[in-house]
């Protein structure tokens, strides 16, 4: 059956700030080094490219300095990011921001294995199933030593809760950690300590474009 998925917009403010810091889901991170043993493996979820690094691409630097085993599973090619265009078809779109993800992963997680499902964009409320299969099959058999990271189920954009849906059905046989906040709370925590850790994930976020960087400053939770 088909789900009538709300539509996103542009010209929304974006969930605020103040709602992912209240978020009731923090008092349920463990304490200590995410990446910790015994996690041998990352399994970053994105809605659409460029999520991956604006969400958690401090996450995925460390865990490939750390020498974990990285996959990137971006569901859907971002094509209706520009709705309307006078300069760029969907398909086109779709190659750009398919090609801009691959050199990001290149900046914050050389050698990164990238998984494109290639699903309809703003469309992901119905291909939840799919998404949760492929998130099953990345995993395999190793679940306990692998850490999930997905979009919050409470993002304020259909895409991301989409995606954070199937990701924590894809995740009952191991442990979650639920929503991009964790993984920002991470990449924040270690910029002070870290600087490499910032300058790797600069480098991804300027690969993205202008477009993604006005929409990462102008609202926290959204992107497309």
């Amino acid at each position: 059956m088909s789900v009538a998925a709300r539509r996103f917009s542009h010209d929304e403010a974006g969930t605020p700030e103040s709602s992912w810091v209240r978020a009731p889901e923090w008092t349920a991170i463990p304490d200590g080094d995410l990446l910790a043993e015994p996690v041998t493996r990352l399994v970053v979820v994105a809605a659409h490219p460029d999520d991956e690094s604006l969400g958690a691409g401090g996450l995925l630097a460390v865990a490939n300095a750390s020498g974990l085993n990285v996959t990137i599973v971006v569901c859907t090619d971002g094509e209706a990011s520009h709705p309307n265009s006078a300069t760029s078809s969907t398909t086109e779109l779709a190659a750009v921001r398919r090609a801009e993800a691959v050199s990001a992963a290149g900046e914050t997680a050389p050698g990164a294995r990238l998984v494109f499902l290639g699903l309809p964009d703003s469309d992901l409320a119905n291909a939840g199933e799919r998404v949760t299969e492929a998130l099953v099959t990345a995993i395999g058999e190793d679940g306990a030593q692998t850490l999930l990271c997905a979009p919050w189920r409470r993002d304020g954009h259909p895409d991301h809760e989409a995606a954070g849906q199937a990701a924590a059905i894809a995740a009952q046989r191991f442990v979650v950690h639920d929503g991009w906040a964790i993984a920002s709370h991470i990449a924040l925590s270690m910029l002070t300590m870290v600087p490499i850790v910032y300058a790797i994930k600069e480098l991804a976020v300027k690969g993205l474009g202008v477009t993604v960087l006005v929409l990462f400053l102008a609202g926290v939770g959204f992107g497309a």
